[in-house]
């Protein structure tokens, strides 16, 4: 299964995702690009302008298996 979440940061190998299916919790989780298979945003709403978004995430699980 794929990681599902709000990204909150990401670098060049990883997306933090802020989620509720990690470990049975809500928290921040990294996950490899290679597992996010779709991004998602409302067709209503323009992109927001390109920003910086944090590269890490103090406290953030890796490799979080949602399984």
């Amino acid at each position: 299964m794929s990681p599902t979440g709000l990204v909150v940061g990401a670098n060049k190998d990883q997306v933090f995702l802020l989620g509720g299916n990690q470990s049975d919790a809500v928290n921040v989780s990294a996950f490899k690009r290679s597992e996010i298979v779709a991004y998602r945003w409302p067709a209503d709403v323009p992109l927001p302008a390109a920003t910086k978004l944090p590269t890490t995430i103090a406290g953030a699980r890796s490799g979080v298996s949602e399984a």
